[in-house]
């Protein structure tokens, strides 16, 4: 059986107690670097969370509800529309009815085009009314899939809300 000492008088060097710690503190240094530098990367390329707080989100639920409930009683008809303008130019019509088919006017709409996986992507939208019933944005934003986040509001008080996916070309 061969020691350390036979192996350091065989021109090996010896395994001291020292020289144990540093390799162990060497090995483990590499790991919290490597370590340190992927959170790094981790969190300055995460996008955003979907709810900023579960609980605030929970605790208005019956309300969303509500307001739900309201907008369907309303039976107003909204419809949109993107239009390719050339050259990565696109605007977004919305059309808007109430429940006997006239045009909805003096709408205030925020609008909000979401990209589904990185907040810092989000385009807010500024619409106009060009036509009675009918509200315009410019779209300023890249090819893909997106959420178009609107809350209709009239008279101050929102009362229509819609989330849906579109995709842009």
């Amino acid at each position: 059986m061969t020691t350390m000492r036979d192996q350091a008088a065989a021109g090996g060097r010896e395994w001291t107690g020292l020289r144990v710690l540093l390799w162990l503190l060497g090995f483990f240094g590499v790991i919290m670097v490597a370590n340190g530098a992927m959170v790094h990367y981790a969190l300055s390329t995460f996008g955003g969370v979907e709810t900023e707080s579960a609980y605030a989100a929970g605790l208005r639920y019956q309300a969303d509800i509500e307001a739900a409930a309201r907008q369907a009683k309303l039976g107003w008809q909204i419809s949109t529309e993107v239009r390719d303008l050339g050259e990565e130019a696109r605007e977004l019509g919305v059309r808007s009815l109430d429940a006997e088919g006239v045009p909805l006017r003096r709408l205030e709409i925020e609008a909000m085009l979401r990209h589904p996986i990185d907040s810092r992507l989000d385009h807010p939208l500024a619409f106009t009314e060009t036509a009675p019933g009918l509200y315009v944005a410019e779209v300023d934003a890249a090819a893909g899939q997106w959420e178009l986040d609107m809350a209709l509001a009239q008279d101050g008080e929102t009362r229509f809300r819609s989330e849906n996916r579109l995709i842009l070309r």
